[in-house]
């Protein structure tokens, strides 16, 4: 839903309701009421075109991360409040920006790419040599920065690696990473560390450790609602 884009678009910039509210001209109240889920028969608080418009350059980055984020913002305004005879059209519109990579990623990913290049080190065959080191081919990489496409988890830790970058940075920016480490990835704190020493193994090891992490992640958040129910 439209309110459920809005509030992780807002949580994603690491906004609060108040900050948002501060910079659109708005009450936090109103932010409040756009981003709240409507219960079964309530009438949901849908924003104007216009005030979409000013979230998505609030919100963004670059030029094409806002574009890109108002394309989403009013694709899902149009999918919520058309009829039913088009809704279905409009769902596999948005589902096309849902089959790509995170904005943040792919900007990181173009902006290493050209400075690998810029370096002087190869000319393009040999760049396009190390880029498919990672096991991604140059059709797929195309695909990636025009947001057609979505990396696994492995190839991405792979990118990192043959781009000197630090794969906890990758991970978080392609939201692989656990949301409960990627406020300690982002502080700069001694998880980093850990990620650091992974550096040194292969791409298909540290997949391996992520799938680790995932299932504790996972049976942790099973625990907290079985101790919610008693």
């Amino acid at each position: 839903m439209l309110q459920d884009e809005l509030r992780m678009l807002r949580e994603k910039t690491g906004m609060s309701r108040k900050e948002l509210a501060r910079k659109l001209g708005v009450t936090e109240m109103y932010v409040g009421n756009f981003e709240r889920v409507p219960r079964r028969g309530e009438r949901a608080f849908v924003p104007s075109d216009a005030l979409l418009r000013k979230i998505a350059r609030i919100c963004g980055s670059s030029d094409e991360e806002k574009k890109y984020y108002e394309k989403r913002l009013l694709l899902a305004r149009a999918k919520q409040i058309a009829p039913k005879e088009i809704k279905e059209y409009l769902e596999e519109k948005v589902q096309e920006f849902s089959d790509s990579m995170p904005v943040g990623f792919v900007e990181r990913l173009k902006e290493d790419i050209k400075r690998l290049k810029d370096s002087g080190k190869y000319d393009d065959g040999g760049l396009m040599n190390v880029l498919t080191g990672a096991g991604v081919s140059e059709k797929q990489l195309d695909a990636v920065v025009h947001y057609r496409t979505v990396l696994s988890r492995e190839k991405v830790i792979a990118l990192a690696g043959v781009l000197k970058q630090p794969v906890e940075e990758y991970l978080v920016l392609s939201n692989y990473m656990p949301s409960a480490f990627r406020h300690s990835i982002k502080q700069g704190e001694k998880l980093n560390i850990v990620f650091r020493r992974l550096g040194n193994l292969s791409a298909e090891d540290i997949d391996r450790f992520m799938d680790v992490i995932d299932k504790i992640f996972s049976v942790c958040r099973e625990e907290v609602k079985d101790e919610g129910k008693k």
